[in-house]
This record gives structure tokens, C-alpha cells and sequence, in this order.
């Protein structure tokens, strides 16, 4: 039989939510930046706000009380650095945003599952680019109406773990900025299928970590 083994960056990931009923600082960003644009950045905000998860979350393994300004806020404080309109976030953009604090990182465009593995086990988290709620493949209707399979990627989380059996992907550990139902820090990270995943993901990856957490 088939044993099952999982590989997880062991740092607890706390949420930092796009979703309005969700994050803490809703009145706070709209008296910041107003109404507009605070539901812009709930639509478009995923690549700071994945980042801004993992940065946090790692720093607070060394200072418990740090805390990034709220994600709507840095969206527009970085929108000129790492946003392209009509595109998305600039991955090396969000790499420079992990270094401005201290942390090592860097962006691998194609990013396979024996990569994912190595860097997990060595102390990094990874920033990955799926399909939002991991629904690649699934058909979608355009405005013309016609029919297509739903692409790879257009979506960034954060990947912390692997589970195998034997050789096989069954699970993936995901926090995603736009779960429905997990708050401003709360620990967001749940498993998805492996099927889900490997549909969804398009290959690229960013990696963060602490240089203590990486193996000498």
C-alpha cells in the first residue's frame, strides 16, 4: 500500500481577506482611499494581498506584533511599482515588496511540482499564480456567448503544502485572499484536491522565506 506523506512549510499563514464582509479595516480603506476604489482592490488586489499574507506570516515568527498597513492601503501605495492595469501584479514587483522587509525571495515562471516540493521542504512559502477557486477547466460563458474551458492561472494564493501518495499529488495547502468565510487573522489554511489544483495552477511561483528558516 501506498504510503501517504506531506511536506508543509510549517508557518502558520494568517488571513488577509479581499472580501469586504471579511476584512477588519473595510470603513478604515474607504475613509483612506474611498468607496471606488476599495472595491476595485477587492476585485484586483490578490497579488498584494497573497504577498502581504506570507510576509506577515513570517515576520511574525520573529515579531509577534507586526502587522502591514491594511491590503487595500498598500495596493495603491504599490500600484505604480507592481500593477499593471489589465494585466495584474507584476511578479517581480511582489518579490522586491518581500525584500523590502527583510526576507529572501525570488519568482520561478515555471515552477513544477518536483520545484514546489524542494523549496517547501527547505523553509519556503510559495505565492502561486491558479484559477480563481481553483476552477480551471470548467467552462465559462463569454460575453459573446461562446463556450471555453476557464484558463490556468489570473489568480494569486498562498501554498504552504503537498500531500502524496507514493508518487501521486492527492492535496494541496491553500490560503486564498478571496475564501468567502475566513476573517481578517484567522489561520486560512485549508487542503484542496490535487485534480482541482493541477488544473488551476499555470507554473509560476514566487517563494519567500526567512534566511533562519532556510538550511545552511
Amino acid at each position: 500500500m501506498d504510503m501517504v506523506t506531506s511536506v508543509v512549510c510549517d508557518v502558520p499563514i494568517y488571513m488577509r481577506s479581499l472580501q469586504r464582509a471579511c476584512v477588519a479595516d473595510d470603513a478604515a480603506n474607504i475613509a483612506a482611499v474611498g468607496e471606488e476604489l476599495v472595491q476595485k482592490w477587492s476585485a484586483d488586489g490578490c497579488g498584494i494581498a497573497s504577498a502581504s499574507m506570507a510576509v506577515e506570516s513570517l515576520l511574525r515568527l520573529t515579531d509577534p506584533h507586526f502587522r502591514l498597513p491594511p491590503v487595500v492601503q498598500l495596493c495603491e501605495i504599490l500600484r505604480d511599482k507592481a500593477y499593471i492595469a489589465g494585466v495584474g501584479w507584476r511578479h517581480g514587483g511582489l518579490v522586491a515588496f518581500a525584500q523590502h522587509y527583510g526576507l529572501e525571495s525570488y519568482n520561478n515562471p515555471q515552477a513544477d511540482l518536483a520545484d514546489l516540493h524542494q523549496q517547501l521542504a527547505t523553509g519556503w512559502l510559495a505565492v502561486v499564480s491558479v484559477t480563481l477557486y481553483l476552477r480551471g477547466g470548467e467552462p465559462q460563458t463569454l460575453p459573446d456567448g461562446v463556450i471555453r474551458p476557464r484558463p490556468k492561472g489570473g489568480h494569486l494564493v498562498v501554498l504552504s503544502g503537498l500531500r502524496f501518495k507514493g508518487q501521486d499529488l492527492k492535496a494541496v495547502q491553500l490560503v486564498d485572499c478571496q475564501a468567502p468565510d475566513v476573517p481578517d487573522g484567522a489561520l486560512g489554511a485549508s487542503w484542496w484536491p490535487a485534480n482541482k489544483f493541477l488544473a488551476s495552477y499555470s507554473g509560476k511561483a514566487i517563494y519567500m522565506s526567512l534566511p533562519m528558516l532556510k538550511p545552511v
